[in-house]
């Protein structure tokens, strides 16, 4: 039998803390996710204590589309190029600066629909250890 967590949507209002909470939800204490995406791909592929899948449901999700939307997302991408290795810099600026005017205006994926699309991409039936992962939004 699959393991089930619930994150709730009214516990964090940013990626930062969306990652502490899935952190002390998903991973436990002894395990901490920065908010990288690629690193939650990574959890999610089977790094860890993750790799039988597991249920994920995510209450108040109405709230994580708000509070993780196109405000959140500019945040994210403008610390995101402060962040950014150096030699890659110059390389992703000018994409991310589209990305951040889109985001600006309204339009785009925000960080929820990243998070939504990284865990969804692990569902059922995924080649890589770990998918398995059903995301139950409510």
């Amino acid at each position: 039998m699959k393991r089930h967590y619930v994150i709730q949507g009214s516990s964090f209002g940013t990626l930062g803390e969306f990652a502490e909470h899935f952190s002390a939800v998903v991973l436990g204490r002894d395990q901490i996710w920065g908010g990288n995406l690629d690193a939650l791909n990574d959890i999610l592929r089977g790094v860890g204590t993750l790799d039988e899948g597991f249920i994920l449901t995510w209450k108040d999700d109405h709230l994580s589309r708000e509070h993780l939307g196109h405000p959140e997302t500019v945040r994210w991408l403008e610390g995101f190029l402060t962040t950014c290795h150096p030699a890659n810099r110059d390389r992703l600026e000018s994409e991310i600066e589209i990305e951040i005017e889109a985001a600006r205006a309204g339009r785009g994926p925000t960080i929820f629909d990243h998070l939504v699309e990284i865990i969804e991409g692990h569902g059922p039936g995924g080649q890589e250890p770990g998918d398995g992962v059903e995301l139950r939004l409510e």
